[in-house]
């Protein structure tokens, strides 16, 4: 009994086309279904198909498969596109059986955390496509704690602009309650001037959560040099 060749499926989303080798050792002759000589065969039909084989010792067998074709199911991963979002849903836009990043099966999952998720879904005839989509929540402003303006490109300074306030109104203060920075531009960079020490911060601002009121942010930062 020779069982070389396994029942196949080629997944495509165009014409099929695949390479088969029916090699077995000691085999002096191979005829295939379709009139084919050979161990290599290119098959373009979907189908049962079977090989005779003739041994170097005039024994024959046969090995029978099956090929089938199917299409590469279509994926789109949707999410809605507040940017003032703390979560959001993503859904599948499929009825194909689904696994997500996250190990959900369901066809829609609900996300609470930025980062990067993958979705994939399987046909019917078992073929398989993958999307992934990045998703970017919305999150209170934390600003650093530490501010090191020594020129080496890591925490020299505080970039107001990665924040998204739509408006700002900034002051600074040393220990003693005197102002040493301010700005009313929401993209300014605060890179410090001053001694090393502990500088008192007040930030009003505005961002897409509070278009028509503000937001009070106080703290403290650190200046080491």
């Amino acid at each position: 009994m020779i069982s070389v060749l396994k029942d196949t499926v080629i997944c495509t989303n165009t014409l099929l086309s695949a390479n088969l080798d029916a090699f077995y050792p000691g085999t002096a002759s191979y005829t295939w279904s379709d009139g084919f000589s050979g161990p290599l065969h290119n098959l373009t039909t979907a189908g049962i198909y079977w090989v005779d084989y003739t041994l170097n010792n005039h024994c024959t067998a046969r090995d029978s498969f099956r090929l089938q074709r199917d299409s590469i199911p279509s994926v789109h991963i949707t999410q809605d596109s507040n940017a003032c979002r703390t979560s959001c849903v993503l859904q599948a836009n499929t009825s194909f059986p689904c696994s997500w990043s996250t190990g959900s099966t369901a066809g829609q999952i609900s996300i609470s955390t930025s980062g990067t998720y993958a979705l994939t879904i399987t046909g019917n005839g078992g073929c398989k496509n993958s999307e992934t989509v990045n998703v970017l929540l919305y999150a209170p402003p934390q600003l650093p704690n530490i501010v090191t303006p020594n020129g080496d490109g890591r925490n020299d300074a505080v970039d107001f602009g990665t924040y998204g306030f739509t408006g700002m109104n900034l002051r600074i203060y040393n220990r003693w309650g005197q102002a040493i920075f301010e700005s009313s531009d929401p993209h300014c960079v605060w890179k410090p001037e001053c001694s090393s020490g502990t500088y008192y911060y007040i930030v009003s601002y505005q961002d897409c959560e509070s278009s028509s009121r503000s937001k009070t942010l106080q703290g403290y930062v650190m200046v080491i040099r």
